[in-house]
């Protein structure tokens, strides 16, 4: 008996939440970290993330405390987990910096690549999920040229298009658990990942 070709050698969370990367871990038995695994970030925010090749991700003078978070005031990207108070700043910067360095090299080895790789988005804020995930689709194919991947894109069922057929990506609706759990629903995520070729 023949063991089927996986699909894709790699499976990549882009947040814009911990929920993807969770799942992922969860269902595939991944460790290794990604560098939009533990992090917030806004739709704008990762498309020009990938078009500079993340290398600055995390900045000392671009970061602010606002609304309860340290936030990147250039490219909106929370971290939640790195920085948990206004004070932790100073006495954490360095460690997580070096930690983001190594993540980011790690992600422009993977744009060299010629690897097939499925990347997870969850939308984030913007109006137009579909431009949006195109925009994100277009900054994927310009830094991994030798990427063979496709977008599994990611939003709320009020926001979900059946209609809506792109090149290269896979639009689903992603139904959260009442109560909302940040980790999202088990059942739901198997689903989605079994649907995009990521699970036998």
């Amino acid at each position: 008996m023949t063991t089927p070709t996986p699909r894709f050698d790699r499976v990549v969370s882009l947040g814009c939440s911990c929920q993807p990367a969770y799942q992922i871990r969860r269902l595939l038995n991944v460790e290794e970290a990604q560098i939009f695994d533990w992090v917030i970030t806004e739709d704008r925010g990762v498309v020009h993330l990938i078009e500079n090749g993340t290398r600055d991700f995390l900045v000392r003078d671009d970061l602010r405390w606002i609304d309860g978070a340290m936030r990147s005031l250039r490219y909106g990207t929370r971290f939640l987990h790195e920085f948990p108070d206004e004070g932790s700043l100073e006495a954490r910067f360095d460690a997580h910096s070096e930690r983001f360095a190594a993540l980011g090299e790690r992600w422009r080895a993977l744009m060299e690549a010629d690897e097939r790789v499925l990347f997870v988005r969850k939308h984030a804020w913007d109006d137009d999920p579909q431009a949006t995930a195109e925009t994100l689709r277009d900054a994927l194919r310009a830094a991994g040229p030798r990427l063979d991947f496709t977008l599994l894109y990611l939003t709320p069922p009020d926001q979900f298009d059946p209609s809506w057929r792109t090149e290269g990506i896979e639009h689903r609706a992603v139904r959260q658990p009442e109560p909302y759990t940040w980790k999202g629903d088990d059942t739901v995520w198997e689903t989605l990942l079994r649907d995009a070729g990521a699970l036998s």
